[in-house]
């Protein structure tokens, strides 16, 4: 019988804080083990786990397969600024995604993050499409609130006559990110010129560090080449001092960095490569003094090549201890629906999450995590309801500040554009609409809501429809991101929805969507829009979304978003996704 480390479980890693082991400082609280995630020689960019109770002697788990089948890349582990775990990584490289990033509560089961892709273009030389955004590293700095990325990119081109051309042009590259959803421009991250790969930072004392790979080809002029090498800033993205002397041998990258368990200082390890051996130094502060350890001190996995190592507090080392015999499904090895999304690029976005009836912020982000879904929150804005003033939606956007979701309101009064500051209204990610309230009996009534049936009376359908769709059209002209629930009809005429909703008025909310840059909305719950619809709208080439329009708390299936992929074929460009917010 299968069996997943214990919900109950899962629920102490959840609450584990992200201050309790630190990266920062080696006289932090003693961690009760150490997790080892990393490739092998044999299986390049995959994704293995090993642990440690000592960080120097080191035991494969999941019976030595790999741990989650989709991953790519050089495996690189921190905890994110909300507790939970991010792992990342890069796809093939014809996708041109710089980094790929995975969440995980408690390291077992990963489901996907985000994407970033690079824009090299103000690096004259660094914009070929054919390049590798080459392992790429996260930390999280807790004083400014901020993750680093960085990955190393070559200016140069492979030459088979002259291997060493393309590594002599690598530069590290960096953003910043508050939440791994929007991003800093790319920058260089030393201000000095010199080939480095495989740079992670770490902090130490309230100053930076980073560990690199002098990628220059080592000779009497350069005898720190190929070998690993440490700088030093009191700022996250520098300026940085100089390297200082090579703290390994030569021929040596993929440096790992952990905390001794006795508190005295660092363990560093790097790779021999290409696979050969591990070698290992230790200092009492980053700054050194450094010094070798003896090989009989130490023992890695055989094989084992470039990842990462992670204190864990013990919970988290007893889980993965305890999983030794976890099934493929326990370790993600059994393929859903959102690997299959993922793998290739498809954004699924879930752009109607209200933080109401129960919703709090907080398990929005708890349900992006579990289920791989990415979540816009929202708020109602108008009058009568949560948002009517500037000061209100103010108070909004500074409580979703930084927050890893994207953040909308949904407008429910026609004069909404007029009625608040634009430069508040600039801050969100996306504005949300539908046609549910309109004026009735005419329009020079008074606004309905459309969904109580007590409110109004339609006597002539084919009348009123007129009326709707020049309603439809109204709310389209509008300055919003998204339709939802798009051909909604009152209960009252809802079963004639192939006799009202024609052709032609289908044609023209499509084309008014498309003219108007707004998405239109594949609702989870609703049914709507019907497949006719959906058709007719890409085939004109309308931009679509999904949305679940939740009352309160309780998970909504959203199996129908999941199916409307395949059905329609929806591929990545057919989505919509909002702009980078800074």
């Amino acid at each position: 019988m299968s069996r997943r480390i214990p919900l109950a479980l899962t629920t102490v890693l959840l609450l584990v804080t992200t201050d309790r082991l630190s990266a920062d400082d080696p006289t932090a609280e003693k961690p009760d083990g150490f997790l080892f995630a990393h490739m092998t020689k044999e299986d390049y960019g995959r994704l293995y786990y090993a642990i440690s109770t000592d960080g120097l002697h080191w035991r494969m788990l999941n019976k030595g397969r790999r741990v989650m089948p989709q991953y790519r890349g050089h495996p690189d582990i921190m905890r994110g600024h909300d507790g939970r775990w991010i792992l990342v990584g890069n796809p093939e490289p014809e996708d041109q995604t710089a980094a790929r990033f995975w969440v995980s509560a408690n390291l077992a089961h990963w489901k996907h993050l985000a994407d970033f892709k690079a824009d090299m273009s103000e690096f004259p030389g660094f914009d070929e499409h054919n390049r590798w955004h080459g392992a790429p590293k996260l930390f999280y700095d807790r004083a400014t609130k901020q993750y680093l990325l960085t990955w190393h990119f070559s200016n140069a081109a492979r030459l088979k006559e002259n291997p060493e051309n393309y590594w002599s042009g690598m530069r590290t590259f960096c953003v910043t990110s508050p939440d791994l959803a929007t991003f800093s421009p790319v920058r260089r991250l030393f201000d000095w010129d010199m080939a480095t790969i495989d740079v992670i930072v770490r902090k130490e004392d309230g100053h930076y560090y980073a560990i690199i790979k002098d990628e220059r080809y080592p000779s009497f002029d350069w005898p720190t080449g190929k070998a690993i090498r440490i700088a030093r800033s009191d700022h996250l993205t520098g300026p940085w001092s100089e390297p200082g002397p090579k703290v390994s041998p030569n021929f040596r990258e993929a440096p790992m960095l952990i905390p001794r368990t006795d508190g005295t200082g660092w363990l560093l390890y790097f790779e021999q490569y290409p696979g050969l051996a591990y070698g290992a130094a230790t200092a009492p502060r980053l700054a050194g003094p450094w010094f070798d350890l003896d090989a009989s001190r130490y023992s890695l996995p055989p094989n084992a090549r470039h990842g990462c190592m992670v204190p864990l507090g013990k919970p988290e080392f007893d889980a993965l201890n305890a999983a030794e015999g976890v099934t493929d499904e326990g370790y993600g090895l059994k393929e859903d629906p959102m690997d299959r999304f993922n793998a290739s690029s498809i954004p699924v976005i879930d752009f109607h999450v209200h933080l109401r009836g129960g919703m709090t912020l907080e398990k929005a982000i708890h349900r992006q995590a579990v289920t791989g879904i990415k979540v816009g929150v929202l708020k109602n804005m108008g009058k009568g309801w949560p948002i009517e003033t500037d000061d209100q939606l103010r108070e909004f956007l500074q409580q979703m500040h930084g927050q890893p979701v994207f953040v909308g309101v949904q407008v429910n009064d026609r004069d909404w554009m007029d009625r608040h500051c634009g430069d508040l209204l600039k801050r969100l990610h996306f504005v949300l609409a539908d046609t549910m309230i309109m004026p009735m009996p005419d329009d020079d009534g008074e606004p309905v809501k459309l969904w109580l049936t007590d409110q109004y009376t339609i006597d002539d359908p084919e009348a009123w429809m007129k009326r709707y769709v020049r309603h439809n059209l109204q709310v389209l002209a509008e300055p919003v991101t998204i339709l939802a629930n798009p051909t909604y009809l009152p209960p009252a005429v809802e079963d004639r929805y192939d006799e009202l909703w024609t052709d032609e008025r289908m044609r023209q909310i499509i084309r008014a969507a498309i003219d108007n840059n707004v998405a239109l909305e594949i609702n989870a719950r609703s049914g709507l829009p019907r497949e006719r619809f959906i058709r007719m709208a890409k085939k004109m080439g309308a931009k679509f979304t999904f949305g679940s329009n939740n009352f309160d708390d309780r998970p909504i299936d959203m199996s129908r978003c999941f199916q409307a992929i395949d059905r329609y074929r929806l591929r990545k460009d057919d989505m919509y996704v909002p702009a980078a917010k800074h």
